[in-house]
C-alpha cells in the first residue's frame, strides 16, 4: 500500500493493540518484544518503498522499555486528547527524546462522546500538548478527529477547533 502514495511518511497504525498482553501470554512472549517485532515488519515493509514510517505511541508509552528498540527511522506518534500535567508530558514524552526517537504528536477536537464538539478541551489540550511536543523536539504535530458514533457526531461542527489545531502548530 505504501508505494501507492506519493507522501515520503506513510502510517501503519498499531494503536490500541489491547489483546497485546493475552496473545503474548499465549505465546510465552514478553508482550513489547511481540509488539515490536510486528512494528519492526511493517515498517520495514513501508521503508523498501523509500516511506518513512509513522506509528501510534500508545503501547510504546505503555511499555516504555521498547523505545530504544524502535526501527530506525521510525516516527512515533503520542496521542493525547486531554490537557495533561507537565510531569505527564514528562512520563510520556521524555523517553522518546532520550532515545533519540522522532515524535509527531496528536491532538483531537474532541466531538466524539457530544453533540457538538468541547472547544475548550479541545483547544486547551492543543496548546499544552503542542508546548509539550516542542519541549521535547517533535519535529510534528497533528489534530484529528474521531466519529466513534457517527448518529451524534456533527463533523462541520468541529471545523473550528481543527482552524485552531492548525494555527497553533503554524505559530508555535
Amino acid at each position: 500500500l505504501s508505494a501507492l502514495f506519493p507522501s515520503r511518511f506513510f502510517h501503519i497504525g498499531f494503536d490500541e493493540t489491547w489483546l497485546l498482553e493475552r496473545e503474548a501470554a499465549k505465546l510465552g512472549r514478553h508482550p513489547e518484544d511481540l509488539y515490536l517485532e510486528q512494528l519492526t515488519r511493517a515498517a520495514s515493509l513501508v521503508q523498501k518503498n523509500g516511506k518513512t514510517p509513522i506509528a501510534w505511541a500508545d503501547m510504546m508509552e505503555k511499555f516504555p522499555g521498547m523505545i530504544a528498540r524502535l526501527p530506525k527511522g521510525l516516527i512515533a506518534a503520542p496521542w493525547h486528547y486531554e490537557p495533561l500535567t507537565d510531569a505527564q508530558y514528562k512520563h510520556f514524552l521524555a523517553p522518546f527524546h532520550d532515545a533519540g526517537v522522532q515524535i509527531m504528536v496528536l491532538s483531537a477536537a474532541r466531538n466524539w462522546h457530544w453533540l457538538t464538539p468541547d472547544y475548550s478541551e479541545s483547544m486547551q489540550n492543543d496548546a499544552s500538548l503542542l508546548a509539550a511536543g516542542i519541549k521535547y523536539g517533535a519535529t510534528g504535530f497533528a489534530d484529528s478527529e474521531w466519529t466513534d458514533n457517527t448518529q451524534a457526531a456533527l463533523m462541520r461542527m468541529a471545523r473550528p477547533a481543527f482552524a485552531h489545531g492548525a494555527i497553533s502548530a503554524w505559530q508555535g
